[in-house]
């Protein structure tokens, strides 16, 4: 698939799909990968997703976003060399308990894990963010992350933080002592709501 269609692929929005299984090689090109399991709220479980070939792949915007019931993704198969955004990616996975997803060229990561509302624990100590100008809404609304380190995060390419942890309510501290801000000209509501969060 060279590209993401005109408006929404087929199996959008559908709501009788409970399982997805990839028998074959896909190939995903350019920003065919954007979308491209989005909005199936009743799938639980994506098998074979080791067959995608995302080489090609430089846009996964909201590739998983909004399956509500989706409980555990692994990605390390994927190869993301040539992906530069990932904004919205796993946004509104609101059932998401397991993540592993690597990055290297990213430049766009807002909301990337926006309303994961499960998600108690995210590893994201592998992420090389050298190349990423957004992480608004990053985190946002991941009520129930209790711990999340950054402390490998290189942000002296970032200029928006706004809403970056705002409404994790669970969150009780954040290590930011490394973080370069140089070059951020948005912070709004960073850590609007969090409620438990003591340290910063």
């Amino acid at each position: 698939i060279s590209s993401h269609p005109e408006e929404t692929y087929p199996w959008n929005f559908n709501e009788t799909i409970t399982k997805v299984e990839i028998n074959g090689p896909i190939i995903l090109e350019g920003n065919a990968a954007s979308s491209f399991f989005m909005a199936l709220p009743n799938v639980t479980a994506i098998e074979g997703i080791e067959k995608l070939d995302t080489t090609q792949a430089t846009d996964m915007s909201h590739m998983f976003a909004d399956d509500t019931n989706l409980l555990e993704l692994d990605l390390s198969t994927f190869n993301t060399d040539n992906v530069t955004d990932m904004n919205s990616m796993f946004s509104g996975d609101a059932s998401l308990e397991h993540l592993n997803v690597y990055t290297e060229n990213v430049t766009g990561m807002e909301a990337m894990f926006a309303r994961d509302t499960h998600l108690t624990t995210l590893d994201v100590s592998h992420f090389k963010t050298t190349s990423t100008y957004d992480m608004a809404s990053m985190f946002q609304d991941d009520v129930r992350l209790q711990e999340l380190s950054v402390n490998n995060f290189n942000t002296e390419k970032v200029d928006d933080m706004s809403a970056m942890f705002s409404g994790d309510l669970a969150l009780t501290n954040l290590d930011l002592s490394h973080f370069n801000t140089e070059n951020v000209v948005r912070f709004a509501y960073m850590f609007a709501g969090d409620q438990s969060l003591t340290t910063v």
